[in-house]
């Protein structure tokens, strides 16, 4: 395609590339949801034995591994992975959302989490975690939008069947 493409055909591949504002703002509040709390955490609790309410402890950590802190220093590695992951979801978000509200906004709050914690490997090599129920590993904010994100989208894959999310 180029420069003298028709006019429709720009149109169509124009809105490949946008993204609705309202699923900008989505995404950018969750990504400055997390940063703020990270960046609380990290002023309130480094270098501290943080707050200890029982049950729920707040500590400062920074895993350059992934979610429970497997294959520590390969930060690299998922930086890729989400970077690949975020394109994937770009792409494929028109199907995606065809699935249902449900399956769009997981896509979006994934989408913000995602964005969160690869801003942290990116610029400070590690992602940072905060959030301690002693019962699982320390995890942060952008870890739950992604949990949540990705629930909702399996319920809407499951509730949505072959009718609506099928390729």
């Amino acid at each position: 395609m180029n420069c003298c493409s028709a006019p429709a055909e720009r149109t169509q591949r124009a809105a490949l590339t946008r993204v609705s504002p309202r699923a900008a703002a989505v995404i950018a509040a969750v990504f400055a949801l997390d940063r703020i709390t990270k960046f609380l955490a990290h002023k309130y609790l480094d270098g501290t034995a943080g707050l200890d309410w029982g049950l729920l402890r707040l500590t400062y950590v920074e895993n350059t591994g992934a979610a429970f802190s497997m294959l520590r220093g390969m930060n690299w590695l998922f930086a890729a992975v989400a970077a690949v992951f975020l394109g994937a979801m770009f792409f494929w978000r028109e199907e995606i959302a065809a699935c249902g509200r449900a399956a769009r906004l997981g896509m979006l709050l994934i989408a913000g989490g995602a964005l969160g914690n690869l801003w942290d490997r990116l610029s400070c090599g590690a992602v940072a975690d905060f959030i301690d129920f002693r019962v699982w590993p320390v995890f942060n904010a952008a870890d739950s939008f992604i949990t949540v994100g990705a629930a909702l989208m399996a319920l809407a894959f499951y509730r949505g069947g072959e009718k609506r999310c099928a390729r």
